[in-house]
């Protein structure tokens, strides 16, 4: 009977061992950080907004008619990868060191540029959520990365300059 009950007393400490010793590495584990954007009004129906979140992650939050994308503000291109800056008067993403252009929805503007600029592919897509209450919340690595060009952007002749007719990052007035 005492062995037994020595028996039981040992693998009641060694289960709550097990458990202490989970606790303490599930605590121990590092978490994904979410950041906390904003409202939900303060990104609809207005131009894209850059956002430094830390020294090494920037985005811009774009409204797609409605639904809200968060773009990885570093140009993908290899190389020099500097942060895009949006261009209203163009209305496109404007890389300020290889010259790679972005439309609004993240495609490649410029088709003329993977002779010239070896790598390059859509805007990076990082997730966002729109929660219940219209708070807007970025998960920064769950990352998409953009498909290279001909994947999903046509590969056309280059049409000129801004507001050509054929300009991929034309933006139509609307109608009435």
């Amino acid at each position: 009977m005492r062995a037994r009950l020595t028996c039981l007393w040992g693998l009641a400490l060694l289960a709550a061992l097990a458990v202490a010793t989970a606790v303490a590495v599930w605590y121990a584990l590092p978490r994904e950080p979410v950041y906390r954007l904003g409202r939900v009004e303060m990104f609809l129906g207005k131009p894209p907004r850059y956002m430094r979140l830390e020294p090494d992650l920037a985005v811009y939050v774009v409204d797609l008619g409605g639904r809200l994308v968060a773009w990885d503000a570093k140009a993908p291109v290899r190389g020099p990868r500097c942060i895009v800056r949006w261009v209203p008067f163009n209305h496109r993403f404007e890389d300020p060191c290889t010259g790679g252009k972005w439309c609004l929805d993240g495609r490649i503007a410029d088709p003329t540029l993977p002779g010239t600029l070896p790598g390059i592919r859509e805007l990076d897509a990082l997730e966002v959520r729109v929660t219940e209450d219209g708070e807007v919340w970025l998960y920064p690595w769950r990352r998409t990365p953009g498909p290279p060009l001909g994947e999903t952007t046509p590969v056309p002749p280059w049409p000129g300059p801004p507001d050509h007719p054929l300009d991929p990052c034309r933006v139509e007035a609307p109608a009435g």
